[in-house]
């Protein structure tokens, strides 16, 4: 396996490089995790370029290990949430406004080889919201887009910024039992999509914070569809 590690517009990415005529997936990893962590998903579709981001920011759960991060997350709301059973206030978990991480994502976008139209955003939890955030911060509507237990926070006000993107294709999973992102919110995120004009679904499991293999075969049935005329 022909694995490359570079970096690409001052984030340092792991890469499985594909066929560039077929385009390029970019897979944004979760809160505490690196690049490596959704490596394994690049075995689900072969043809284009993969290529996992390392995010900038440290953070530390406990003595000895130390992950990554896109921004800043209180787990602490999130964990209340789930144990009270109510999350009206999981929007304050997270920063207001991400214009900043999500400029550092399209700089990063900016110096791929890539052009937007053959470009597959996608991310898992706080990946997939830089993922929705990304691709909206542009006008330009990219190839499609991966959103694995991800949320939807009204407070980044993504609904005025939907339209531009109306015909690009998504791909969303999420877990009914998920302890961290309710269901609810990512019914809300898929309801977002589809009402701008986006065409997808999201697939639900019986499972938690998770990508369980349930899921990588509707992924890959997706991914063939998607590329069948790159």
């Amino acid at each position: 396996m022909n694995i490359h590690r570079r970096e690409i517009g001052g984030l340092q990415v792991v890469e499985l490089p594909g066929d560039p005529k077929q385009g390029t997936i970019v897979l944004f990893h979760g809160f505490g995790a690196d690049a490596m962590d959704l490596f394994p998903l690049s075995n689900v579709y072969k043809g284009p370029t993969w290529i996992f981001p390392q995010a900038p920011l440290q953070v530390q759960f406990m003595p000895g290990y130390v992950g990554r991060a896109w921004f800043p997350i209180d787990m602490e709301v999130l964990s209340k949430s789930h144990r009270e059973n109510s999350f009206e206030d999981i929007a304050s978990a997270f920063p207001p406004d991400l214009t900043q991480v999500s400029s550092i994502a399209n700089r990063f976008v900016d110096q791929l080889d890539t052009p937007r139209s053959k470009l597959v955003l996608g991310g898992f939890s706080q990946g997939a919201i830089l993922a929705v955030e990304t691709m909206l911060s542009s006008m330009i509507r990219c190839g499609g887009l991966l959103i694995f237990s991800g949320t939807y926070l009204e407070s980044l006000r993504w609904k005025p910024k939907i339209h531009p993107h109306a015909n690009t294709h998504f791909f969303q999973s999420h877990g009914m039992h998920d302890p961290l992102l309710p269901l609810r919110k990512a019914e809300e995120l898929e309801k977002l999509l589809l009402e701008g004009g986006l065409h997808g679904r999201l697939h639900t499991f019986q499972g938690g914070h998770e990508i369980p293999p349930s899921i990588l075969s509707k992924l890959s049935l997706f991914l063939q569809s998607l590329f069948a005329f790159a």
